[in-house]
């Protein structure tokens, strides 16, 4: 069975506007330009009055050699 090691989490917060569709964009093109393999998991969209909430999750992987591969795992709350 395969095993798995968590090396790093990380958790970023920003409030305030910003081009979403841009920075989505930007990462999903640097996974692809290091070589990661990406699936969209998840893709949920609310809309309440003015408001729109989104929750995107990407699994990302990269096989490294018959014994190894790297995983990482995206998740946007928007």
């Amino acid at each position: 069975m395969a095993e798995k090691d968590l090396l790093l989490k990380l958790k970023t917060e920003y409030s305030g506007i910003f081009d979403f569709p841009s920075f989505y964009s930007f990462a999903y093109k640097w996974f692809l330009a290091e070589k990661y393999l990406v699936e969209e998991e998840k893709y949920s969209e609310k809309v309440s009055g003015n408001e729109r909430g989104m929750v995107i999750e990407w699994r990302s992987t990269r096989k490294i050699s018959d014994y190894f591969k790297l995983e990482i795992r995206v998740k946007y709350e928007v």
